[in-house]
C-alpha cells in the first residue's frame, strides 16, 4: 500500500505544472519515510511497552469487529441486490457529472467579508476592473503605428471590447490621437476620430486685395500619418510623454492595448477572450496581433492544470494497476483493485456537480490523491480475502472472515484519514475548504468501495485468479 500510495503521488509530476509536481515529489518520499518507521521503530516499540491487561483477558467482541462481521452477512444477504444498487448509483453519478461546471476565481476563494475581497470588489465597482487582457500590436517596421488604419483598427477594437459585458474601459494610444485631433479642431465631437489616410485641412491666410490685407480660407490635402505624427510630436513637447511609455515602443513600433475586466473567473473571461481573439483576426488580417495579460494567463493556466490533472489521474490509475499487478501477479487482481478508486471518484465528481463546487486546481488534486491513498483499502481487502480462500473457505464464506479481520483496519484507518482531511474544511480559503470536504468524502466512500462492490464483484465474477498463487 505505501508504494501504489508513492507511485499515485509521483503521478502529480505528469501535470505539466511545477508547484503540483514538487507536491508529489515530497509526499511520496513522505509516504516512504512513513513505510520505513512503521517497519523498523514501530516494531521495536511495540516489542518493548508491555500489553495492557484488559487487551490480555478481553474477548474480541469490539464494536468495529461486530460491525464488520455483521456487515459482510448483509452482503451475502443482499447479494442479488447489491448490482442494482452499484449499477443505480453509477447512473445517478453520471447524471450528477453532467452538472459539473468548470470555474477558477482566486479572488473568490475569499470570503465575502474579507477585506482582500472587498477592497477588490470597491476598485470594480468604481474603477475600470482588477483584471486585464493586453492586445500586443507588433510589427517590424518604426513608425508603423502612426498608420491611420492601425490606429482605426485599435480604435475599433476598444468600441467593440467596450460593448462587452465586464469591460469596464480600454486604453491606447489610438484614445490619446483621437483627443489630440478633437481638441485641436475646436473641441468639436465630429473630430473625435483618428485621421484618414488623406485629410483635409482648413486654415486661413492673408492676401492682399485691392491695397488690403484681408483673411482667406483656404483648404489643403495633408497625408494622415503625417497629421498623426505631428499630433504625437505636440504631446511629447507639451505633455506628459511617460503617460504613453506603457501604451507604444519608443520607435512606435510596436503598441499594446489594455482591456480592463470586473472579474477574474475563467469562465466570463475565456468568453472575452475568444470575442476580442474574433474581432481581433477580422481588424488586423494583414497585422501582427496579440492578446497577452494576466486574464489571457488565467486562461491558459487553468487549461494546463485541467489537462494536467486528467493525465495525472489516468497515470496514477495505470501505476496503481501495475504495481497491485505485480504484487498479486495478476492483471485481473489489478484491475479489481480499481474497482473501488472509479467507484470513489465517480461519486466525487458527481457530488461536486450535485452541490455545485466547481472544477478547479484544488479539486482535481483530490482525485490523485484518492488514488494514492484510496488504493490502500483494496489491497487490504484482496490480500486478505486470498488468503481465506487458500484456506478453504468458499468464495462466499471468505466474505465474513475476511471483514472480521481486514474489515475492521479497512473501516478504522479510512476514519482516521478521514477525519485528518476534514481538519483542510476549516479553511477560510474556500477551494482549500472544499478540497478538504472532497477527500473526506473520497476516503469514506473507496473504503465503501472496498467493503461492498468488490466483494460484490468477486463474489458475481469469482476470478480464478484469487485461486492461482498461494503466496504473493
Amino acid at each position: 500500500t505505501s508504494l501504489t500510495t508513492a507511485a499515485g503521488f509521483l503521478a502529480l509530476n505528469t501535470s505539466g505544472t511545477e508547484s503540483i509536481g514538487i507536491l508529489g515529489i515530497f509526499t511520496s518520499i513522505g509516504v516512504l519515510f512513513a513505510l520505513v518507521i512503521s517497519l523498523s521503530w514501530l516494531p521495536a516499540w511495540l516489542s518493548l511497552i508491555p500489553v495492557p491487561k484488559w487487551i490480555r483477558t478481553r474477548e474480541r467482541s469490539f464494536t468495529s469487529e461486530r460491525f464488520t462481521r455483521w456487515w459482510g452477512d448483509q452482503i451475502l444477504r443482499f447479494e442479488r441486490a447489491l448490482i442494482p444498487f452499484i449499477i443505480i448509483v453509477v447512473i445517478l453519478s453520471a447524471w450528477g457529472m453532467t452538472q459539473l461546471r468548470h470555474e477558477f476565481s482566486s479572488i473568490e476563494n475569499f470570503p465575502e467579508d474579507h477585506p482582500v475581497r472587498q477592497a477588490h470588489d470597491f476598485v470594480n465597482e468604481h474603477f475600470a476592473g482588477t483584471t486585464s487582457f493586453q492586445i500586443m500590436i507588433e510589427s517590424e517596421q518604426p513608425d508603423a503605428i502612426k498608420q491611420p488604419h492601425i490606429l482605426k483598427g485599435m480604435r475599433r477594437m476598444g468600441a467593440f471590447a467596450d460593448s462587452l459585458q465586464h469591460v469596464g474601459d480600454t486604453q491606447s494610444v489610438a484614445d490619446f490621437i483621437a483627443r489630440i485631433n478633437k481638441v485641436l479642431h475646436n473641441d468639436n465631437d465630429a473630430y473625435n476620430r483618428i485621421p484618414d489616410r488623406q485629410e483635409v485641412v482648413t486654415g486661413v491666410e492673408w492676401v492682399q486685395q485691392n491695397g488690403e490685407w484681408v483673411e482667406q480660407e483656404v483648404r489643403d490635402t495633408v497625408s494622415g500619418r503625417a497629421l498623426i505624427a505631428q499630433y504625437f510630436q505636440l504631446y511629447e513637447m507639451s505633455g506628459k510623454p511617460e503617460d504613453m511609455a506603457n501604451l507604444v515602443d519608443y520607435d512606435y513600433q510596436n503598441a499594446k492595448m489594455s482591456v480592463f475586466i470586473d472579474t477574474d473567473r475563467q469562465s466570463e473571461l475565456r468568453q472575452i477572450d475568444r470575442k476580442l481573439e474574433s474581432k481581433l483576426q477580422e481588424v488586423f488580417p494583414n497585422t501582427t496581433a496579440a492578446i497577452t495579460g494576466m486574464a489571457k494567463i488565467i486562461i491558459v493556466v487553468d487549461d494546463l492544470i485541467v489537462s494536467g490533472q486528467i493525465y495525472s489521474i489516468l497515470a496514477s490509475l495505470f501505476l496503481v494497476w501495475l504495481l497491485t499487478s505485480l504484487m498479486f501477479r495478476s492483471p485481473v487482481l489489478g484491475f479489481c483493485n480499481t474497482i473501488p478508486l472509479f467507484f470513489a471518484l465517480l461519486l466525487n465528481f458527481a457530488i461536486m456537480g450535485w452541490f455545485g463546487i466547481p472544477l478547479n486546481l484544488e479539486t482535481m488534486v483530490t482525485s490523485s490523491i484518492a488514488i494514492g491513498i484510496g488504493i490502500d483499502y483494496a489491497i487490504h481487502f484482496t490480500h486478505r480475502y486470498r488468503i481465506k480462500l487458500h484456506e478453504g473457505l468458499s468464495y462466499a464464506d471468505a466474505i465474513p472472515a475476511t471483514m472480521r479481520e481486514a474489515g475492521v483496519a479497512i473501516m478504522i484507518n479510512s476514519v482516521t484519514v478521514a477525519l485528518g482531511f476534514s481538519i483542510i474544511a476549516l479553511s477560510q480559503f474556500v477551494a482549500i475548504a472544499h478540497m478538504g470536504i472532497l477527500i473526506t468524502l473520497t476516503m469514506l466512500t473507496s473504503a465503501f468501495g472496498a467493503l461492498t462492490i468488490l466483494p460484490a464483484f468477486f463474489l458475481l465474477v469469482k476470478p480464478k485468479s484469487l485461486l492461482e498463487v498461494k503466496k504473493t
